[in-house]
């Protein structure tokens, strides 16, 4: 457990104590009878202490649980003048806020964004003749490119393993073009992913 305090130094057992300079009113809420910071400012938080993977998930599990309110969080980084995590949280949420599923799936958000590639769909539906409903990782409108992250916990077994060939099958024939990308891929062949995502120009 994380407890934010402007005051306290000692060590509590189970507890990870982070010291604030300030806490506005505004950045406290309560539950069950506990003092605790907002869903903005644990976000703020977060961002000066995680990765920018994880500050990724953290947003996505605020949106998909109905706690993501972009005018919350642009007030506390308004207000957050010398908070390590401003310039995090404030580069995070440029834009639509995309759900993501897993760490995989936000690194490759990550990705994408850093390269400054066209933003693709995440979670996205599509349909095909055979397969109504497809529910994909990410979707580049842009080129009609669906991107399948595939870590292998979820992708392990043998009954994954036909599922994930019906999936390629059903898209490919609906027309669409399907990559897929493991973890080792995104972690350690960053440059690889990139150059194959960058729509190539149409020859002369």
């Amino acid at each position: 457990m994380d407890v934010t305090t402007p005051r306290t130094r000692r060590k509590i057992p189970g507890i990870r104590l982070h010291r604030s300079r300030s806490l506005d009113a505004r950045d406290t809420t309560t539950h069950g009878g506990i003092t605790i910071t907002t869903v903005a400012r644990t976000l703020l938080d977060l961002a000066a202490t995680v990765p920018e993977s994880r500050l990724e998930r953290a947003l996505a599990q605020a949106e998909r649980l109905r706690l993501y309110d972009h005018r919350a969080i642009a007030d506390v980084i308004a207000r957050a003048n010398g908070h390590r995590g401003k310039a995090a949280l404030a580069r995070a949420v440029r834009g639509e806020p995309k759900l993501t599923r897993s760490e995989l799936e936000a690194r490759f958000l990550s990705l994408v964004r850093q390269a400054g590639l066209p933003e693709p769909l995440a979670n996205f539906v599509l349909d095909a003749p055979d397969h109504p409903r497809l529910e994909v990782d990410f979707y580049f409108p842009t080129h009609d490119l669906v991107v399948e992250t595939d870590g292998w916990e979820t992708h392990k077994t043998k009954a994954a393993f036909h599922s994930d060939r019906r999936k390629d099958a059903a898209l490919t024939s609906a027309g669409h073009r399907v990559m897929r990308f493991t973890y080792e891929d995104i972690v350690y062949e960053p440059d690889t992913v990139v150059a194959r995502l960058t729509p190539r120009s149409a020859p002369a």
